[in-house]
Parts: C-alpha cells; structure tokens; sequence
C-alpha cells in the first residue's frame, strides 16, 4: 500500500475533498479567510494562508479505490492506498527438477 499524509492545519474535514482519477490521487481543501483582531488594535503584518488549494499525486501503480482510507486528525490528513491485486507481489514456489530420459 501506499501512505500520503499532508499537513493541512486550519482545514475543517469537511472542506477537504479526495478523488482517485485513473492514476492520479487528488487532494482538494480550502482554508477560510479569517479576521481576527482584537478590537482598539492594528496589525503591523500579518501571514496566514488561506483559499482554495489542490495537490496532484501521479501514483506509479493502480490503487484499489474502493479500500482507500483517509483520516484526519489535528490538522494532518493521512490516506492508505491499498495496491491491487495484479501489482502485489507473488510468491513462485521453487520445484526440484526431475530427470526423466
């Protein structure tokens, strides 16, 4: 399997969006645009981030879309991505050869 975690500190879960297309994963959130200033004072600078945001991920081989998980826990976004069965690795048993002429 594969394991994706993203750091996305100030995206509530629902805002978060995940889609398998073919063999890129899609992560999709928005931070929302928040004033906070207390009132009598003025801010000298402020940084922070916010908007809409995506990241594309070109997996290197097929997932099973319908065993993926995706958890989000303080602010990190942790996702499993199973492998498929065709790209799991196969155990090929080893015969003793025998002589027959």
């Amino acid at each position: 399997a594969y394991t994706i975690t993203t750091e996305m500190p100030g995206v509530k879960v629902e805002d978060i969006h995940v889609k398998l297309d073919g063999d890129h994963l899609l992560i999709e959130g928005e931070i929302p645009e928040q004033e906070v200033q207390q009132e009598g004072t003025r801010s000298l600078m402020k940084e922070r981030r916010y908007g809409r945001f995506t990241r594309r991920i070109r997996l290197p081989l097929p997932v099973n879309g319908d065993s993926v998980e995706a958890n989000y826990e303080n602010g990190i976004l942790t996702l499993v991505l199973p492998k498929t069965e065709a790209v799991q690795p196969k155990q090929i048993p080893v015969k003793i050869a025998t002589n027959n002429n």
